[in-house]
């Protein structure tokens, strides 16, 4: 309990300079409001791998060290996605044009499971998994509790660098295959589209307000992502970027990752299909 009679707490990172949080509640001194700022030196949780990457954004990107290791306001320019809104659904209650999972693996950093649902022009991008020191077992033990058996047969596109954890969740029944991972054009497939994020993926939200292209200190903007707090942002592109390339006839459904997850042309044409009077959803 506190002398206030409502409470309402925000955390936040200070990513804009012009954020209306800022104006209200920062700019100007209000007699019920308490702010702190506070940075990850201030967290004794943290380990030390996730401090070391804080502190190389100094060399990847000053703007956002700015925001995420110093907790200053900034003003995070060129941001990759820009046309996306929070919006209150429930994938499982959804119907879509094509849907897919992707996962992006991890262990000291997190494993992120996203679900992509394609609708026309838009896609919705829900948050499933995003957690640290999964082993195999325990991420099948968490998709089995997550993905019904009604979406046991929505395929999933993973992170191509493990093909062993592939293998493992193949064998526990999933239908997994490894995902084309041209980075820059993945993320123009994905750009291509209008973003829906499920309120619940907070995750999401905060990869992508501060995903963005790297910035050299000259003022040169790379066409590179700074890989940072990326985890999510692979994920929805995984399935994004390889669903649009077998729709426009750029890798075969047949010859797809067959030989190294043991199931036959027959198997993948079924599961990679799609009906010849379907309208693309890219």
């Amino acid at each position: 309990q506190t002398d206030y009679y409502k409470q309402l707490a925000l955390t936040f990172n200070p990513i804009s300079i012009h954020h209306h949080l800022k104006k209200r509640f920062f700019d100007k001194a209000h007699p019920n409001v308490r702010t702190h700022s506070s940075t990850y030196r201030d967290n004794r949780f943290l380990d030390e791998e996730y401090k070391a990457e804080l502190e190389e954004l100094r060399e990847l990107d000053a703007g956002l060290a700015l925001v995420y290791a110093d907790g200053e306001w900034g003003d995070i320019k060129n941001i990759i996605y820009q046309h996306w809104e929070i919006v209150d659904f429930d994938w499982l209650q959804e119907k879509y044009e094509e849907e897919a999972f992707g996962l992006d693996w991890g262990f000291s950093k997190p494993t992120a499971v996203t679900h992509t649902g394609f609708r026309g022009e838009t896609c919705d991008i829900s948050e499933l998994i995003y957690q640290t020191r999964l082993t195999d077992d325990d991420l099948i033990t968490i998709l089995e509790q997550t993905i019904p058996a009604s979406k046991r047969q929505v395929p999933i596109y993973a992170d191509p660098s493990q093909p062993g954890s592939i293998e493992a969740l193949r064998r526990a029944g999933f239908v997994i295959r490894a995902a084309e991972n041209n980075v820059v054009e993945g993320i123009r497939s994905v750009q291509r589209k209008r973003q829906r994020i499920s309120q619940s993926s907070q995750n999401i939200v905060k990869e992508i307000s501060g995903y963005k292209w790297r910035e050299l200190r000259s003022g040169e903007v790379l066409d590179e992502p700074v890989k940072v707090n990326d985890h999510a942002m692979d994920s929805i592109r995984y399935p994004t970027y390889t669903i649009w390339l077998m729709d426009q006839d750029k890798i075969n459904p047949a010859d797809f990752q067959g030989a190294s997850t043991g199931t036959s042309t027959d198997e993948l044409n079924k599961v990679f299909s799609h009906a010849e009077d379907a309208q693309s959803p890219f």
